[in-house]
């Protein structure tokens, strides 16, 4: 087996001479993660085509695996630096969005195939032109709720599972258990490393873990010698390092946007912070309010929800906490529908916690369902705004 970074350097380099030449009778596979670009995504991404590309039997084929960030972005994400370093991965070798030109890839290979990781519905930039896309769409491994798109002819593994990359590994399986090549360890600290993040170390607990993701992170610890509990903490250490970040840094890092269809644009910004640790460290009460208020004008959105995620040791624990700001009448209920359910399990916080200037609909609250994720959170939040028939959009 060729090292991680041989194979992203390989990979990296035919695609440009490619580009160069202007035409290549390669076949390419292009692996692409979500918008996000967070740490599971990544790993899903290098996994999927390196395996891949270790058992392809065909020349001619080969695997280009997509990190969707633009590259200066991923500084501002600590633990994916940690996890890349770990895995002795160099972060100069990975394929960004803004570091190759999509837009010519399907006019040089006369072959492209898609593979969508950790998301099974186009995202940007290739939601920007789905016409071409879409049909290149052959492959999906996902973890998030089952769009039903591109038919049913490519492979598709979409099941709940806490990490995207057990799904990846699991497919992967024969090689994982099979071979002791000595290259797969830096694979393996990879690919473990957003299991253990997305199920908080596999506690059954916090009801995040799957069998999957037990059996994958078995698969992928026989081949490291590191402690899984410490590098977990570790993980989660350099990921809660972004207190240097300004406000819009915080908002961008772990951003995903939908629009519902009815119409309406939909933005939640994942922070592994707590609020008020983040006002202190602004020294000004409603700074975290006009962030979000900036924000959503900037995205354009009807609807902006900031998710803090966070775990202070002898202060309650993990706990989760949720921002909503309403910006179009037409949905000014929102707020209100989803604090009356029962399953997430808002309070509000009280004013001395938080006050806020906001003339539109805004809300605070203490999230009790600290089971419920982002990739929960979203269809909830879908579902109510889909149930508003009487006032579309467009």
């Amino acid at each position: 087996m060729q090292s991680l970074n041989h194979f992203l350097n390989h990979s990296l380099g035919r695609v440009k001479e490619a580009i160069h030449a202007g035409s290549s009778k390669d076949s390419l596979y292009l692996i692409t993660g979500n918008e996000s670009g967070d740490l599971d995504s990544i790993a899903s991404a290098l996994t999927f085509a390196y395996l891949s590309d270790h058992k392809s039997k065909n020349k001619q084929d080969f695997f280009l695996p997509l990190v969707n960030i633009p590259k200066n972005d991923l500084a501002l994400r600590p633990e994916a630096g940690f996890v890349l370093s770990k895995s002795s991965v160099d972060p100069q070798l990975l394929c960004y969005s803004d570091t190759i030109d999509l837009s010519v890839l399907s006019d040089v290979f006369q072959q492209i195939q898609l593979i969508l990781v950790d998301h099974n519905k186009l995202a940007n930039p290739f939601s920007l032109d789905e016409k071409k896309w879409s049909p290149l769409v052959s492959g999906i491994i996902d973890h998030h709720v089952d769009e039903h798109l591109y038919g049913t002819e490519l492979f598709r593994t979409i099941k709940p599972s806490g990490s995207c990359s057990s799904l990846v590994a699991l497919h992967h399986e024969d090689v994982l258990q099979n071979s002791k090549d000595e290259q797969l360890e830096s694979l393996a600290k990879l690919a473990l490393a957003p299991i253990l993040v997305d199920s908080v170390n596999l506690q059954p607990q916090y009801n995040r873990t799957t069998d999957d993701d037990v059996m994958a992170a078995n698969l992928l610890k026989q081949h490291v010698t590191l402690d899984s509990d410490t590098y977990f903490h570790d993980i989660q250490t350099a990921k809660s390092n972004i207190h240097h970040l300004n406000d819009r840094d915080l908002l961008r890092k772990d951003y995903k946007e939908w629009e519902t269809d009815n119409g309406y644009k939909v933005g939640i910004s994942a922070v592994p912070w707590y609020l008020q640790g983040w006002i202190e460290r602004n020294n000004k009460s409603n700074s975290v309010e006009t962030a979000l208020h900036n924000w959503a004008d900037e995205r354009q959105l009807d609807i902006a929800y900031i998710m803090t995620a966070f775990d202070r040791e002898n202060q309650g624990g993990f706990q989760r906490e949720l921002l909503g700001l309403v910006r179009n009448e037409k949905l000014n209920g929102i707020l209100q529908k989803m604090e009356q359910n029962q399953e997430i399990q808002l309070r509000r916080l009280t004013d001395d916690i938080f006050k806020t200037n906001s003339k539109q609909p805004f809300g605070v609250w203490r999230q009790h369902n600290i089971k419920w994720s982002r990739k929960q959170v979203w269809p909830f939040i879908r579902s109510i705004v889909e149930s508003q028939e009487d006032t579309p959009k467009l």
